[in-house]
């Protein structure tokens, strides 16, 4: 199931950091780390970084 990225931000209240002009962008999952080269080898195309 696909979601818009502002559905996303309102459902878990998130703020926006970056990429605003982008909320209605649709997403198929996400990845949470901490590590930017983590980040960057591992999250899929269309995934949100929490």
């Amino acid at each position: 199931m696909k979601l818009k990225l502002h559905e996303v931000i309102a459902a878990l209240n998130l703020e926006v950091a970056a990429a605003a002009d982008a909320l209605d962008r649709e997403i198929s999952g996400g990845y949470a780390s901490d590590l930017l080269s983590c980040v960057m080898a591992r999250a899929q195309a269309d995934n949100v970084w929490v």
